[in-house]
């Protein structure tokens, strides 16, 4: 499994052409163990230079030190099959698999920890719902903290109920922004609304640079795959149903007594 401790803080400073550097690699990054840096560089459309600054911002002293760590993968290549300009099974199977995989390495990061410790509190919980499909994302989200426990777990339907609320609810309360995008406008206005108000903001947002995760204390982040068939808006939804999932678990291990680290 590819391995790059890469943090939210580290992920707010990556810029166009770090994103795409980085999905490449998530996405065929035993691949590039048998490149030169000029081939990776021609690959994602970049210069060389491009990919060394990337290679240093993530931790690595340069492009070999990077393949090296690749080359320890046990990251299956992606299989790329398709038929009559169709995707096939096995290649959605492929992205999928990449994208969580890709998402449980963005969630190897201190803010899940606090994210679960603040879950631990009896600070009330707000959970912002956006309408449309992420909706079911913010009830399961709900459903489980609700078996799991956690006491004061509040609604926010309207987004005009929400302005009025964060302008009147205690500084101590945290706010929940789930957004398949990191994008949408409304979602957006609430995030830098709440955090303005000093509100302890949560964002599950995209790895990209979005302006939700901006105005949002914590984070945690799911990767997506760039894909090329329609609807697939639904393997974005499953990653984060699987960072729901392990921010979920997390909060049940702390509340056990377990060690974080286990």
């Amino acid at each position: 499994m590819i391995s790059l401790k890469i943090d939210d803080n580290l992920l707010r400073r990556l810029n166009e052409s770090d994103n795409q550097i980085l999905k490449y690699i998530y996405g065929r990054g035993t691949d590039i163990c048998n490149m030169s840096v000029q081939q990776f560089a021609a690959e994602v459309s970049c210069a060389p230079s491009s990919v060394i600054r990337f290679c240093r911002k993530i931790g690595f002293s340069g492009f070999s030190e990077l393949k090296y760590a690749l080359g320890k993968s046990d990251s299956p290549k992606e299989k790329e099959v398709i038929t009559d300009g169709n995707l096939s099974f096995e290649t959605i199977l492929s992205d999928i698999t990449t994208d969580i995989r890709g998402t449980a390495n963005l969630l190897e990061n201190d803010d899940i920890y606090r994210i679960a410790n603040l879950l631990l509190s009896d600070i009330p919980l707000y959970l912002y719902y956006p309408s449309g499909i992420t909706d079911s994302l913010v009830r399961y989200l709900e459903k489980l903290l609700m078996i799991s426990g956690r006491p004061k777990v509040f609604q926010l339907h309207s987004g005009n109920m929400t302005e009025h609320l964060i302008n009147t609810i205690p500084h101590d309360a945290i706010i929940i922004f789930i957004s398949a995008s990191g994008t949408w406008g409304k979602t957006v206005s609430l995030a830098r609304n709440a955090s303005l108000h000093n509100l302890i903001t949560v964002g599950i947002t995209p790895y990209t640079n979005n302006p939700v995760a901006a105005n949002c204390r914590y984070n945690l982040r799911f990767f997506t795959h760039p894909k090329e068939n329609n609807g697939t808006e639904y393997t974005s939804r499953l990653c984060i149903f699987y960072t729901i999932d392990t921010l979920i678990a997390f909060y049940q291990m702390l509340k056990r007594g377990d060690e974080p680290d286990e």
